[in-house]
């Protein structure tokens, strides 16, 4: 589980890469826990819609926590599991 907490933009989007870089290839369900996120902008979006995709070509789960950010929710509400 990958836990988003606070605000994420661009100024944080390296953390947030690197993380997702580490855990995106690895065989097991991946769950980003958005619950205590308060605000995402659009490269935040960004970076989970690439993770979303890559996951998605190699038949990986993918899992979103109570998306709380509107931008990233929006994007990804249709497309992948939600808790």
């Amino acid at each position: 589980v990958l836990q988003m907490k606070g605000p994420w933009t661009a100024a944080n989007l390296p953390r947030l890469t690197a993380a997702l870089r580490t855990h995106a290839a690895r065989g097991n369900a991946l769950t980003i826990d958005c619950s205590q996120a308060t605000y995402a902008d659009s490269s935040v979006a960004g970076a989970l819609s690439q993770l979303y995709a890559y996951r998605t070509r190699t038949g990986l789960p993918l899992v979103c926590r109570a998306p709380v950010f509107l931008p990233a929710r929006g994007m990804l509400a249709g497309n992948v599991p939600m808790d």
